[in-house]
Formats: C-alpha cells, sequence, structure tokens
C-alpha cells in the first residue's frame, strides 16, 4: 500500500480463530491510533517531497477552462510516480501526494512568512542610513520560448544577495500571454515594496522592453527608481552587436578584438559603477585603433 509492504497469509493454525489469514504490515502507522489509516512511509514520502520542492509533476500538458466549476483544469504528468515506476517501486498515489499537500501547505506558509520576516530585517538593517537597498529582479518560467504557462519573478538584495520576495502567476493573469508574465510579476513586486515602505535605490533587471516603460508608468507608486542592465545581459548585447558591425567591410578587424573586448566590458562593470562604466570601457577605443600613447 504505497510504499508499505503488507503481506496476508495464510496460517492452519489460527484458521478457527480469525479464519486462518494473517496480516503483516512493514511500516507503522503515522499515528499510534487505532483508527489511523496511513502509514508512515507514505505520509514521509509526500511530506519529504513538498519540503524538499521535488515536483511531483514532470509537467503540465494542458490547461482548459472546466465550466462545471468555473475554473482552469490543468492535466498533469506525473514525475514521481513515473521515476518509481521505472524501478518498479510501490509509492503513493496523486491523491495522497495532494492530500499532504494540502496539509502541509498551512505550515509551509507559517514557516516561509518567518524566514522572509527574518530576511527584510537583514536587509533593512544593510540599508539603514542610505538611499534604500539595490535590487534585481528576474524570471523563470516552466518552458522556454513564448509558450510558458507558469512563470516566477524574484526579488534580490544585491546587498545581501537574499530573495526578498517572490511573485508566481499563470498566464491566465496576463490575458493569455506569456511573454507580460515577466512585466506583471515586476509590477507586483514593486507594488509590494511601495505597500510595505520601502524606498529603492535602484532595480537592475535583464534587457525587457517593457521594463522601462512599466518604472516610468509606477513613478506615482514608488519614484523614481534608476533602472540597469545586468551584466549578463549588457554584455550579450554589447557582443551580438559587436558581431553584426564586423560584418561590415570597413569593420572587419574588430572580430579579432571580438572576445577582448567583451572580457574588457566585464571588468569594466567589476570596478565600474553605473554611468562610470562607460569611461572605463572607453579606455579601449584607443588599442583598437592601434594607439597607445
Amino acid at each position: 500500500m504505497g510504499t508499505a509492504p503488507v503481506v496476508h497469509c495464510y496460517c492452519s493454525r489460527f484458521a478457527l480463530q480469525k479464519g486462518g489469514i494473517r496480516r503483516w504490515e512493514g511500516q507503522r502507522r503515522a499515528v499510534e491510533h487505532t483508527h489511523e489509516k496511513s502509514f508512515l512511509g507514505n505520509v514521509m514520502a509526500a511530506i519529504s517531497a513538498v519540503t524538499t520542492g521535488t515536483r511531483f509533476v514532470v509537467r503540465i500538458i494542458e490547461s482548459v477552462i472546466c465550466n462545471t466549476y468555473n475554473c482552469n483544469c490543468i492535466f498533469l504528468k506525473q514525475e514521481l510516480q513515473r521515476w518509481a515506476k521505472q524501478l518498479r517501486l510501490s509509492f503513493i498515489s496523486d491523491s495522497s501526494f495532494w492530500k499532504w499537500f494540502k496539509w502541509c501547505k498551512p505550515a509551509i506558509e507559517k514557516v516561509y512568512h518567518h524566514h522572509q520576516q527574518k530576511i527584510l530585517e537583514v536587509a533593512r538593517s544593510k540599508s539603514a542610513g542610505t538611499e534604500g537597498p539595490h535590487l534585481a529582479a528576474d524570471g523563470a518560467f516552466d518552458s522556454q520560448g513564448y509558450s510558458a504557462l507558469i512563470g516566477k519573478v524574484a526579488l534580490v538584495d544585491l546587498e545581501t544577495s537574499l530573495v526578498l520576495h517572490t511573485e508566481v502567476l499563470h498566464r491566465s493573469e496576463t490575458n493569455g500571454s506569456s511573454s507580460q508574465i515577466e512585466e506583471e510579476g515586476l509590477r507586483r513586486l514593486l507594488r509590494w515594496l511601495s505597500a510595505d515602505g520601502w524606498k529603492v535605490a535602484s532595480i537592475t533587471t535583464d534587457r525587457n522592453r517593457s521594463f522601462p516603460a512599466l518604472l516610468d508608468e509606477m513613478k506615482k507608486e514608488i519614484g523614481n527608481v534608476p533602472h540597469f542592465w545586468d551584466g549578463w545581459h549588457l554584455v550579450k548585447w554589447f557582443g551580438n552587436n559587436l558581431r553584426k558591425e564586423a560584418r561590415h567591410k570597413d569593420c572587419a578587424p574588430l572580430s579579432v578584438w571580438y572576445e577582448n573586448l567583451k572580457t574588457h566590458k566585464w571588468k569594466s562593470i567589476e570596478v565600474g559603477n553605473g554611468e562610470r562604466i562607460r569611461h572605463f570601457f572607453n579606455t579601449c577605443l584607443k588599442h583598437v585603433q592601434d594607439v597607445y600613447a
């Protein structure tokens, strides 16, 4: 039964007393009570999967509107069950997992909020006496491209490298548009900051073109927040443009400098600070022209 081995055997000695059938269970019950039905191993398997973030589902096959209950019905493909089946290992059912997931949720939320308050206290103490924390936001999705169904946007304090808050969104919350999930997630994060009384010194994101317009739209709520690109996306954008320019006839020598210029860009980001990055980087322009004086 699930992860618990249960054996029924016939014993002639007890045939007259109990019909000859004896029952042996390889696990004890979750609670020492005569009416307890759940085996401890089944409970621990479900709780371990929930608390460690192990996905019980491998992917979402499709999402359809259920008119009966007026909600989205999601058809799921089981991951842990497939793993257990491959090993020929008896495992818990879908209903058992989701039952314990539902019961674990209040405890998880309580612990999560407790840890979050500690993290916020650390971040506030680090930014005390300054114009506010320097933050970064980025999104992650359940699939690549523009077909994502679920996305998560996280907000990180760059001084402490601690995650302050996350927002998880379903595509239905953005009118069915996967490309707007990250934008809507950032909007909610900024509103959460405003509601919690945070003043933001700057925010760093990827090169999503909708972010500058979003920050401009929310100036009344969050004030004028300086916006920066993160180094990885900046160097990638710079490298792509450099490679494109090197294809022109008069700019072919740039291809020789391609990797060195990208490295120099990284070094400029490491030692620079905002607008100073361009001044550090521009020191290479003379070298490209073979001028060293």
